[in-house]
């Protein structure tokens, strides 16, 4: 059995129903695993905001990221998340494939349970492996924005 590093022993002992703690170790094990039952056991025990955090990278439209930072929060999609990458030229690639030569990236600081990889984009196109946040990421958790541009400057002689 493989060994799983997201959770401790102490917070697996909380978990007192043997078919949930099974089922958090599976998902610990195997991310792809995670699913609405893995959600709700997280929630239950109250173990989201207990584990290893680590830095990955969110861009948008600067429209967006003026709403974003009005409203508080980066809202999760119609897929359950919020599509997140490790490193910031990575996020705007996104961003730039969608026709938008200049935008705001977001480094945010997550905890590493509620990270799934993203398997609906195109690794070989894109360049790299994206990542959802299961949930919503409030503007506390960004650690710094910062605006990028695409844009080619024509050669000056």
């Amino acid at each position: 059995m493989e060994k799983q590093n997201l959770f401790t022993e102490e917070e697996l002992a909380k978990v007192t129903d043997e078919a949930e703690r099974k089922h958090l170790i599976e998902c610990a094990q195997d991310k792809s695993k995670i699913d609405m039952k893995y959600m709700e056991i997280m929630s239950k025990y109250d173990l989201w905001e207990k584990g290893k955090r680590s830095r990955y990278f969110h861009a948008t439209t600067h429209e967006n990221a003026k709403k974003i930072m009005q409203d508080g929060v980066i809202r999760k999609g119609m897929d359950g998340g919020v599509y997140i990458c490790k490193q910031p030229l990575e996020a705007a690639r996104f961003v730039a494939i969608r026709g938008h030569e200049t935008g705001t990236i977001f480094e945010v600081e997550l905890e590493e349970r509620k990270i799934v990889e993203a398997h609906d984009h195109n690794e070989a196109f894109f360049g790299c492996k994206a990542y959802m946040y299961m949930d919503d990421i409030p503007t506390a958790k960004i650690v710094k924005m910062s605006r990028y541009s695409t844009e080619q400057e024509d050669d000056k002689e």
